[in-house]
């Protein structure tokens, strides 16, 4: 008898390319997705402040995509590999969808929402657009709150080019002149620490009728001449890295698991470099410096009309006590959520033994009913309609009679 199953072995069948299925690629469904989310800023019957926290979305979701999903494709373009699910060219095509994404994202900032909160009377107002009043209140600021968290850094041989950590605002500055100690050293670093709002609301008193906002990078421009004293400011940019920070913990390799993720967490806000934003005004030399100390190329460099970080523009959207500009909230017919006083009242009676004839748990709904997080009808009814069979007593409400139950009392309602 003929040995058929070495025959299907000696014999494979090959798939036929036409028939092949064709595979998604990862990364650019991420992009697509987020490309998604920039269109809900696009529509007019968004709300107006939900149009911005949409362009903030976006903002975040793209740094954690270059914190994870970038060094694999950038490292492939370093060594120029054509082979591979990572390639000179999968990098090449990543560029060119995040520049178009990042492109659309702040011609929709600068073109549609900024224009739209300005005629609700909502504005960031820039150095040039403050009246002497409001220019003497954001100087008093910076020396008061700014000036005294800033160190700039001189470069030069004995003092290279700092460590930035991951998307932390900095400053570069070129200047003219020599400084205190005679050195010619024309690159100047600024380090802004996290600890500051990057968005400061006036005061009332000299806003008028409007909600007037100065945004940290704007206040420190138009003072960064004040720190460098007998020397001369030129050309000056903000700019923000995004690193590699994934975490890559193998725990067949590790001995102890707990310090190797601390070790792993420590170093992530110095990772690789993987992307540089700066002003769109930017000079050619100052961006050429940057990619240099950073290893990057051209394609990894990303020129903003607006704030580098749009992710910290949700301290506006907090900011603006404007209900119309906002989501409207849904009517929940009458029930609500068990404050922290019921939780804590349903906890201490479902630690106490009894049931219908007990201490006042209703018999068959444990606590996680009271930690439900969903806020619906059926629900509540529910809990009410088996405490009602129990004769329970409601927690946090005493005992009393079936007839006595809600299902406003049975979400715990105080």
């Amino acid at each position: 008898m003929p040995n058929t199953h070495a025959k299907l072995h000696a014999h494979p069948t090959r798939p036929d390319p036409a028939l092949a299925i064709p595979v998604l690629d990862r990364d650019q469904a991420i992009l697509a997705f987020n490309q998604r989310v920039l269109d809900w800023a696009h529509r007019s019957d968004v709300p107006l402040l939900e149009r911005l926290r949409y362009l903030c979305i976006v903002s975040s979701n793209l740094d954690e995509f270059f914190e994870v999903r970038a060094d694999a494709h950038l490292s492939a373009a370093r060594i120029r590999d054509h082979k591979g699910l990572y390639t000179a060219q999968s990098f090449a095509a990543l560029s060119q969808s995040t520049h178009a994404l990042v492109e659309q994202q702040y011609h929709l900032y600068n073109a549609a929402v900024l224009p739209a909160l300005k005629r609700q009377g909502i504005e960031i107002v820039s150095h040039s657009e403050r009246d002497a009043e409001q220019r003497r209140w954001v100087k008093d600021y910076f020396e008061r709150e700014v000036r005294p968290l800033l160190i700039p850094i001189g470069l030069d041989p004995s003092h290279p080019f700092p460590q930035v950590a991951n998307k932390s605002l900095n400053f570069i500055v070129r200047l003219t002149g020599l400084d205190a100690f005679g050195r010619e050293n024309d690159i100047s670093i600024v380090k802004v620490p996290r600890v500051l709002p990057r968005l400061m609301r006036l005061p009332e008193r000299i806003s008028g009728s409007r909600i007037l906002f100065v945004s940290l990078s704007s206040v420190i421009r138009a003072h960064l001449q004040d720190m460098f004293t007998g020397r001369e400011v030129g050309q000056f940019s903000q700019f923000r890295v995004t690193r590699h920070s994934d975490l890559a913990v193998d725990e067949d390799d590790v001995q102890n698991l707990r310090t190797a993720l601390r070790q792993e967490l420590e170093q992530r806000h110095y990772g690789q470099a993987v992307r540089l934003e700066v002003a769109s005004g930017c000079s050619e030399h100052l961006a050429s410096y940057l990619l240099k100390q950073f290893d990057l190329t051209e394609l990894s460099l990303y020129r903003v009309q607006g704030p580098v970080n749009m992710a910290r523009l949700t301290q506006l959207i907090d900011l603006v006590d404007e209900p119309r500009l906002r989501l409207r909230r849904i009517a929940n017919a009458g029930f609500r959520l068990p404050c922290e006083q019921g939780l804590r009242s349903a906890q201490r009676c479902h630690r106490q033994p009894g049931g219908a004839s007990g201490a006042g748990v209703v018999p068959g709904v444990g606590i996680g009913t009271w930690r439900c997080r969903v806020d619906c009808g059926r629900r509540a009814k529910m809990v009410a309609s088996k405490a009602a069979r129990a004769g329970g007593a409601c927690p946090g409400k005493g005992r009393g009679r079936s007839s006595g139950w809600t299902p406003t009392q049975a979400l715990g309602r105080t």
